[in-house]
């Protein structure tokens, strides 16, 4: 028998060339396994966005994000385990009509996290109105216990909310409505002002999210502490009541029907 032959046996059980776990074939396929487990790791079901250079929010996006940038390859070789609190936000924020979560795979849009300076990876930031804030403890989040990151992350987007509070005037004295409607209307282009009565002293998360979905459209002005003059004037019955004054007319006035949440969804 031919010397050549046993050789190359032995070379194919060791992984050379020909073998069926030639070094590169074994290496490449290795590396096409962990590309594919962190390409899982937001399936296409997830309540998280997977966004990219085509589909990236931008200044005339009419939702607030909170971005997870992230390298497959680097969760494959060593996995950070933040997804799971990622998704568990997502899902809590997509009921309350807020914050849309969104997540960017580094390896795979590398020229978009190039052009947005993504070099520390894992990383977090929130988007409103194309202007980002990053979470500065990104880099620590995947040492915290499932409850704190949350608790982080979930932080991180209620400040994007509030920095919205600008978009909402706060209406205190019956004296102020005309100047306080002659501004609002001014500034919406639809020419249309929605009045919120609450018996709450702060803005409400949804509230602020709809400020920054109709920005420019749509002006918003708050009545807060069930305020009695200005509730009788507009005939407000209960709390929360929501009234739509069209053209700066108070005798345009409409009243809004369900839940608050639900100018979200149709908005959406």
């Amino acid at each position: 028998s031919g010397g050549g032959g046993f050789g190359q046996q032995r070379q194919q059980q060791r992984g050379g060339p020909g073998g069926g776990f030639g070094g590169g074939g074994f290496g490449q396929q290795r590396q096409q396994q962990q590309q594919q487990r962190a390409a899982e790791l937001y399936s296409r079901s997830s309540p998280v966005t997977r966004l990219g250079g085509p589909k990236f929010p931008d200044a005339k996006s009419k939702h607030v994000w909170l971005i997870h940038w992230y390298s497959s390859s680097k969760e494959a070789q060593r996995p950070s385990g933040l997804e799971e609190s990622v998704e568990k936000l997502a899902s809590k924020l997509k009921d309350q009509g807020t914050v849309k979560v969104g997540a960017v795979d580094c390896d795979r849009e590398k020229q978009l996290c190039n052009s947005k300076q993504q070099q520390q990876l894992p990383h977090f930031e929130t988007v409103a109105a194309g202007e980002a804030v990053p979470l500065f403890n990104s880099a620590t989040l995947h040492s915290k216990g499932l409850n704190e990151q949350l608790k982080i992350l979930h932080t991180h987007a209620t400040e994007a909310l509030q920095a919205q509070q600008h978009r909402v005037h706060n209406l205190r004295r019956e004296a102020a409505l005309p100047e306080v409607m002659a501004q609002a209307n001014s500034a919406a282009k639809w020419r249309v002002c929605v009045f919120v009565f609450t018996d709450k002293f702060e803005s409400s998360p949804v509230l602020l999210a709809l400020s920054h979905m109709f920005r420019g459209d749509v002006s918003f002005v708050e009545v807060r502490g069930a305020n009695l003059a200005l509730g009788q004037r507009f005939n407000v019955k209960s709390y929360p009541t929501v009234l739509a004054v069209c053209g700066g007319s108070e005798k345009a006035t409409v009243p809004y029907e369900g839940a608050i949440s639900g100018a979200v969804a149709w908005r959406g």
